[in-house]
């Protein structure tokens, strides 16, 4: 191993500056933290642009899928029953609501025609809770009030082609639209 002495001035005080220019370097200015956080943010805002819009894109499709699922639900009630004009039917003693919540409170019930049971057709996602309580589950998740403009079910029964469509509407309890 080498050692090596300093022995002119020069080199020690060449030591020196090196010990005074680490000593005053402190860190960052204000300014230069003020600029990166001005640019954290704007690329904080232009982020949540972008997620924003997918989460609403997908709220959408999602209650498109709601809606093929209730318009099924429906088209098998219909084809089991016959009862395509949803007239005969009976949900604890009382017809059919022709509304869209009355159709889909009537798919989550049995459903009585001359004594014969037909249902139901949408399961309950929390079997414990009431029809009532259940409901949410099956309204438009893209809806007004949560940010969407989706209100209720526009609900079309075609009873000469024997077919149902189920979209999501902007009109809240619309009624039900029977060929």
């Amino acid at each position: 191993m080498k050692v090596t002495e300093l022995t002119t001035t020069d080199e020690i005080k060449g030591g020196e500056r090196m010990k005074r220019l680490i000593k005053n370097n402190k860190g960052f200015s204000l300014v230069e933290l003020l600029i990166v956080i001005a640019i954290m943010g704007v690329l904080a805002v232009i982020a949540f642009n972008m997620f924003g819009g997918v989460l609403n894109n997908s709220k959408q499709r999602a209650d498109e899928q709601q809606g093929d699922n209730i318009g099924k639900a429906l088209l098998t009630y219909c084809i089991d029953s016959n009862d395509w004009k949803l007239e005969a039917g009976k949900v604890s003693g009382s017809g059919i609501s022709l509304t869209d919540v009355g159709v889909v409170t009537a798919l989550m019930s049995t459903i009585d025609i001359n004594g014969k049971k037909f249902g139901p057709y949408l399961s309950r996602k929390d079997p414990d809770k009431s029809i009532s309580e259940n409901l949410d589950a099956y309204l438009p998740q893209y809806r007004v009030g949560k940010g969407g403009t989706y209100a209720g079910w526009d609900i079309k029964i075609f009873s000469n082609e024997q077919n149902v469509k189920c979209t999501p509407g902007t009109t809240s309890n619309a009624a039900i639209t029977r060929n």
